[in-house]
């Protein structure tokens, strides 16, 4: 059976969790204190929020560890530490934001076209 681009675009944003997962782990999780892990940190920005709804973290879902690369979580725990400028330019955070726009799309069943696919990835 022929897989649907949904389906495809399911599988690859399996692989990015995963694969960003051990990313993060490397650049972040070595960096708190034991017994602390990024997603303490997603909580804790979460936390702040009124009105949340409770919410489900998993250090293999892509939409949390994009959160932790495009809204700067680790900046919010500590001051002054951005830890991505070491390993990511400003090209390659500005592609996390797009990818995560799009994983976005795809998790609340949105059309994938080429209207909706960054104008940076269509022209390649």
């Amino acid at each position: 059976m022929t897989l649907s681009n949904r389906d495809r675009m399911g599988k690859a944003v399996e692989l990015l969790g995963s694969t960003l997962n051990r990313f993060l782990t490397v650049t972040i999780d070595s960096e708190l204190p034991d017994g602390t892990t990024r997603v303490d940190l997603l909580r804790l920005k979460d936390d702040v929020r009124p009105c949340q709804a409770e919410r489900a973290y998993n250090a293999d879902d892509p939409s949390n560890s994009f959160r932790m690369i495009t809204d700067n979580i680790a900046c919010n725990y500590r001051r002054g530490w951005y830890p991505f400028d070491q390993h990511l330019s400003r090209l390659h955070q500005a592609y996390a934001t797009e990818v995560k726009d799009i994983c976005n799309l795809h998790a609340h069943m949105e059309a994938l076209d080429n209207d909706a696919a960054p104008s940076r990835a269509r022209n390649q």
